[in-house]
């Protein structure tokens, strides 16, 4: 455990989990915040690294060692921006400074890497850190960021009413986790006690696939009889509307600018991270004189099917940084088809390290690539993982009746 700060600048604690590489000499350090998208402090990465650990055999073959920090911090604050980039850092930190046990060095370098929930700590850390840690300045070789969430606002209206409403209906319990004055707004607005119930203390026993399935299709702040009486009035609210600004990145200039090489992979079709608000805050970084920003925007993907496909290309640049090549200089834009398509893809390790390579996106038997992009629509992906979800009640509940919401 580190000891951090929060988004409202108090002292916190952070449980974060080394790994430690049987292959690497201590000097490369990737810092991996997990998607854990939900307050439930059950689901942090200290508890369950499975899924990811999948993503992550590459960079242990690398020889990197590896911090999993839970950065919604002891409560399971899921959205509190500030607290997350800052408790990565003093993950770093602590990481940095367990060379008698781990074998890690002080002056290792580290990159950073987050996708989706994982962004929010990722990009803030990144843009954090030449204040809150600029010790770190001189290691910091990089960070990846995919699926990139910029503007709750935008992520609330996208999400509400679809299949990934349970996003809106988690992430308002975890911002509640930090900003306890949302608590009498919900009040006020969700007069159906039932329904509060199911925000404020239902979804702390819910990791993220459950809770998708908890709200499926959920109107919260939309349609004849949403949760929040008022429909979006809530979000008009001045107290609403100060912690969504406060939580945007990207968005206001003296929140600051990273200063080290920054790499973006992002569906154009992504339903959860609107594309119009993360090109707007690429605009911003590039109009404010980023150093080195790679933007990699994709056709064929939307918001889950990229944390997928875009791990091999997160991975091979990753790889660039630690190995000294030279990122790009200022914004460096590209569209592709397919991050599958990225040139510094090393396929060969990626096929060999892999007996199944479908969790990267490389699932074709004949060449090592699908033939076919995957252009299954995102309401395909939620039902792949409801399978997941064996012996979940809200999942055997749905099989019964559509839609079982509170």
């Amino acid at each position: 455990m580190v000891r951090s700060t929060d988004s409202l600048d108090q002292a916190v604690g952070i449980v974060s989990t080394l790994y430690v590489s049987s292959l690497g000499d201590g000097n490369k350090l990737l810092s991996f915040q997990v998607p854990t998208d939900s307050p439930c402090v059950d689901c942090a990465p200290s508890v369950d690294m499975a899924d990811s650990m999948k993503k992550l055999a590459v960079p242990f073959s690398y020889g990197w060692n590896v911090i999993a920090p839970d950065f919604q911090g002891l409560h399971g604050a899921f959205g509190a921006a500030k607290l997350a980039g800052q408790a990565t850092l003093d993950a770093v930190r602590g990481a940095l400074s367990t060379g008698k046990v781990s074998g890690m060095s002080k002056s290792a370098q580290f990159a950073m890497w987050g996708y989706s929930g994982g962004s929010i700590a990722t990009g803030w850390a990144a843009t954090l850190q030449p204040q809150y840690a600029p010790e770190l300045s001189e290691q910091l070789v990089g960070a990846a960021i995919g699926g990139w969430i910029t503007n709750y606002d935008a992520t609330i209206r996208a999400a509400d009413g679809k299949l990934a409403a349970g996003l809106v209906g988690l992430a308002l319990s975890g911002l509640a986790q930090q900003y306890t004055d949302l608590i009498p707004i919900y009040k006020k607005y969700i007069r159906n006690t039932i329904r509060l119930r199911s925000i404020l203390e239902g979804t702390k026993k819910t990791c993220l696939t459950s809770g998708v399935l908890r709200f499926l299709g959920a109107q919260f702040f939309k349609g004849p009889h949403p949760y929040f009486s008022g429909g979006e009035r809530a979000l008009r609210e001045p107290t609403v509307r100060k912690i969504i600004q406060e939580n945007r990145v990207a968005f206001r200039r003296e929140t600051g600018i990273p200063e080290c090489p920054l790499f973006l992979h992002h569906a154009l079709k992504d339903n959860i991270a609107p594309s119009t608000d993360t090109k707007r805050a690429v605009k911003n970084y590039c109009d404010w004189g980023i150093s080195s920003f790679e933007i990699n925007y994709v056709k064929g993907t939307g918001h889950m099917s990229e944390s997928r496909e875009g791990v091999p290309a997160v991975v091979a640049w990753l790889k660039d940084r630690f190995d000294g090549l030279a990122p790009v200089d200022g914004c460096e834009e590209h569209t592709w088809n397919s991050l599958r398509e990225y040139p510094r893809i090393d396929k060969t390790l990626f096929r060999k390290r892999h007996e199944s390579a479908t969790d990267f996106g490389l699932m074709d038997l004949e060449d090592g690539f699908s033939s076919k992009r995957d252009e299954i629509s995102e309401e395909t992906s939620i039902f792949r993982l409801m399978k997941s979800v064996e012996g979940d009640p809200s999942r055997n509940e749905f099989v019964r009746k559509i839609l079982p919401l509170p």
